[in-house]
């Protein structure tokens, strides 16, 4: 079994994922640290 993982920009750069979880759509929900937002990751990286 192998695993990709590719890292993805946050709009502030400063700013870093907190609070990583899943939601029944799929998507990986987060805020970012210091960029105040909630951000949303579909399984498609998108």
């Amino acid at each position: 079994m192998s695993y990709a993982f590719e890292e993805f920009a946050l709009p502030d750069k400063d700013s870093g994922p907190y609070g990583l979880t899943y939601g029944k759509d799929g998507a990986v929900w987060f805020t970012e640290q210091i960029g105040n937002r909630i951000g949303r990751m579909t399984p498609d990286g998108r």
